[in-house]
């Protein structure tokens, strides 16, 4: 007789459904014994996530490893005992070790199942970490998994990854500058390089922008120097795209540090430096040597002059960046923008440097 068919067609409830009396109702994948590399990352996890859910997660059957995930995704929300959470901070270090080795999963699934873990984890308050290096070296595989994922051609994927990665900054057991460094940190060299990709570049600007108009620059959460040294060296790159999302990025720095950026923007060549100083002149700055964001410390952004952000998340619902086909629709989602403004961006973006 035919295995499926002595069990009716279905099949057989997990371990930890077992153990629980949960049945969520979906096909339990069979998944092998844990050995080599595996056993040795799940080795620290299995006390906290249980054996059942480590096999799944680090299976070479990506529909295991889907189940995996998702089924420690219901755990996180609903703490059904399955979970082992004697120490809470323990058992969120063990979670965030599983998203590490799922994040970058080459499987859309998979991934996306990742960052709805990453999701319920940090919605929930974070428990005391005792120890904090063992977390940050999860977090450090994590942030570097959704950095590739940023720029993936996935509209959904992209959109999630931002959103996942705004959460880890906000989190204050993981911290904004942690986040904020591995963002600049870089990594052009063996299986990350695409994360410097024309696509990944224009992603991290926009990404940084946020990160800056609700933290500030110039203090604790982003540290000033490493942040404008990136920006300033994208700010002549042959990308049209990219030199466009540094720009708006340096505007809006400007508006809050001030005059101290402009000690920052020797290096460029003298057309495009001349550009945004008066531009910086028109637009004025006053966030002092602070900047704080864009809402407390640092000077609100006028109306009028607003540079426009573009992003991977579309909170109208919309997923991904809008076409380029529809200008009517562009120029309708579009803050306002001075006639100076358009002027210095067509010499600066259009016409060629000299």
């Amino acid at each position: 007789m035919i295995p499926a068919l002595r069990n009716g067609g279905g099949k057989q409830p997990s371990a930890f459904e077992k153990d629980s009396g949960i049945t969520y109702g979906e096909p339990s994948y069979q998944a092998e014994k844990l050995s080599g590399e595996a056993a040795k990352f799940a080795e620290p996890l299995i006390p906290y996530l249980g054996e059942d859910i480590c096999e799944k997660i680090f299976s070479k059957n990506w529909n295991a490893r889907e189940e995996g995930v998702t089924t420690l995704e219901r755990e996180v929300r609903r703490n059904t005992g399955v979970l082992k959470d004697d120490d809470p901070g323990a058992l969120f270090t063990a979670v965030m070790g599983a998203i590490s080795y799922t994040v970058a999963d080459k499987i859309i699934q998979v991934s996306q199942k990742s960052m709805a873990l990453i999701q319920a984890l940090l919605e929930k308050p974070t428990p005391k970490i005792y120890n904090k290096q063992e977390l940050l070296s999860y977090v450090d595989s994590a942030s570097t998994g959704l950095l590739e994922k940023i720029g993936d051609n996935n509209p959904r994927l992209r959109e999630l990854s931002e959103e996942c990665y705004l959460a880890l900054c906000r989190n204050k057991a993981i911290t904004c500058n942690f986040c904020v460094m591995q963002l600049l940190k870089n990594t052009s060299v063996g299986k990350h390089k695409t994360t410097n990709s024309t696509r990944h570049t224009i992603a991290k600007l926009n990404l940084l922008r946020q990160i800056v108009r609700e933290f500030g620059i110039n203090n604790a959460d982003v540290p000033y120097t490493p942040a404008v040294e990136f920006v300033v060296r994208n700010i002549e790159n042959s990308n049209v795209d990219i030199r466009t999302a540094a720009f708006n990025l340096i505007m809006d720095i400007y508006k809050l540090v001030g005059d101290k950026l402009r000690g920052n923007l020797t290096g460029l060549r003298q057309n495009q430096l001349e550009l945004l100083e008066k531009e910086f002149d028109a637009v004025g700055g006053g966030g002092g040597m602070g900047g704080g964001g864009m809402g407390g410390k640092g000077r609100s952004p006028s109306p009028d002059r607003d540079t426009v952000i573009t992003t991977n998340i579309n909170h109208q619902g919309n997923k991904g960046k809008m076409s380029k086909k529809d200008p009517k629709q562009a120029m309708q989602n579009k803050a306002p923008i001075s006639g100076m403004l358009i002027y210095y961006l067509y010499i600066i973006l259009i016409l060629p440097s000299f």
